[in-house]
């Protein structure tokens, strides 16, 4: 093997490309992503706490949709979908917000520009950008500012990790208002990466791959983090999760990684529709460490300003 054979690790051009093409493993990844589409618009139809595309930015796809509970100052559980940056949208990664309505959470559902329209520091910025738009509009939305939980997947994943080490007064915000984060098949290492068929639309640049992995940055601390993974995912995408934990490890956590057993890259996220499964009950379980931390929040309004 040649050293241009060797691209990362020792792997073939051919071995590297098969470690990050999840479908890999599962062969056709469009049976689940139809299931995507299908449940979340049966997750739409009728629900009386939905709000669609709302602006927290100039662009027309820096949008979301608001899934309200029936709870006052509730929760909010902030979902990133996945997709490589350049593919999928808010619109198919809404198929789980009953589950959390029916236990008194809010749900936000991000949309963000996806590559090649925009690169990948645009993308980490508009999504600092949306959870900055949700915290000031806290009170006229009803939930609670000092319990917004942030979760993602695979791409998605890796914003959240990168929101984690954010620089808040960028947005207007003098503190971080992330309380807990869920990052599910992530990515913390854009080197290997970027030397894959991904990268032909996102486009890396040398300092996006150095200061855009959450493995080279600094994390937030003190807030219920969780790392999870399937159980039928890539062994890269499994060491990447072990090798970000680590760090974590050495910011004062004491986590170990959650691997989800006969789960896949793509069917991981029903479990986010069963408030029986073990993802779910971790995830129930850091909200509920994040109540006895909450500070009093302000004074109910009883005028809130209409979604």
């Amino acid at each position: 093997m040649s050293a241009s054979e060797e691209r990362f690790r020792g792997m073939s051009q051919e071995e590297l490309d098969r470690e990050y093409s999840p479908s890999s493993m599962i062969g056709n990844a469009n049976v689940f992503i139809n299931q995507y589409i299908e449940l979340s618009y049966l997750a739409k139809q009728d629900n009386l706490g939905l709000h669609e595309n709302l602006s927290y930015g100039s662009d027309e796809d820096e949008v979301l949709d608001y899934y309200k509970s029936s709870s006052s100052l509730s929760p909010l559980f902030v979902f990133f979908h996945g997709g490589y940056w350049q593919e999928l949208s808010k619109n198919e990664s809404c198929f789980f917000v009953k589950v959390f309505q029916q236990l008194g959470i809010d749900v936000a559902v991000v949309n963000y520009c996806l590559c090649p329209k925009a690169n990948l520091t645009t993308i980490i910025a508009q999504c600092a950008e949306s959870v900055a738009w949700l915290s000031n509009k806290a009170s006229e939305i009803g939930f609670d500012n000092s319990a917004i939980y942030l979760c993602g997947n695979s791409a998605g994943a890796h914003i959240v990790a990168n929101l984690l080490g954010a620089t808040w007064n960028k947005y207007g915000l003098n503190e971080s208002p992330v309380a807990g984060a869920c990052l599910i098949n992530g990515i913390f290492d854009l080197h290997p990466v970027r030397m894959t068929y991904v990268n032909g639309p996102v486009q890396m640049t040398d300092s996006e791959v150095i200061n855009l992995s959450p493995i080279n940055k600094a994390v937030q601390r003190g807030i219920p983090l969780r790392i999870v993974y399937a159980e039928y995912d890539t062994e890269e995408f499994k060491r990447q999760s072990n090798e970000y934990t680590a760090l974590l490890e050495r910011y004062g956590y004491s986590i170990k990684p959650l691997e989800i057993r006969d789960r896949n890259h793509f069917d991981i996220l029903f479990d986010l529709m069963d408030k029986d499964s073990i993802l779910m009950k971790a995830i129930m379980q850091d909200i509920e460490m994040i109540k006895p931390q909450r500070q009093e929040y302000r004074k109910h309004r009883d005028k809130r300003v209409r979604l």
